[in-house]
């Protein structure tokens, strides 16, 4: 049979893939007798992880774990073709201006953080601040 280097390229791509989707799949959520019974979840990665502040950190890694520990304003649909924006901690889709300069984002209410020392132990709801602050702070770590 002939040399057919696509074929070889996309066999050597899809064992790649299928693989660490086992990865992914073999780190489920498990009681850990160490955690009092809770659960954990356990996700191997090639390198470690560099932080978890998002305006500060820009590896794969880092940056996946990130996507799971902070909610956006806006999702894709993972199932809609073509490609469409979903709410995700917003209310509705934005509401923008005729010259469009101005975007109004309103924000579901009842999002909560966890609690935390932070809030004195108390639980805090989602505000547009949160989301300003964070944007400024993308922008000028």
């Amino acid at each position: 049979m002939p040399h057919q280097p696509g074929r070889r390229r996309f066999t050597a791509g899809a064992a790649s893939v299928f693989a660490s989707a086992g990865v992914w799949s073999a780190a489920a959520a498990q009681p850990d007798a160490q955690n009092n019974g809770s659960n954990v979840l356990r996700v191997l990665a090639v390198a470690a992880e560099t932080g978890f502040d998002p305006a500060a950190t820009a590896d794969l890694y880092s940056n996946r774990i990130s996507a799971h520990i902070f909610e956006a304003l806006l999702d894709y649909d993972p199932l809609a073709m073509p490609v469409r924006l979903v709410p995700l901690t917003a209310a509705a889709l934005p509401e923008v201006s005729a010259d469009f300069r101005t975007w109004t984002v309103r924000l579901q209410r009842g999002i909560l953080f966890a609690d935390d020392p932070a809030f004195k132990g108390q639980p805090r709801e989602l505000v547009a601040e949160d989301y300003v602050y964070a944007l400024k702070r993308h922008f000028d770590p």
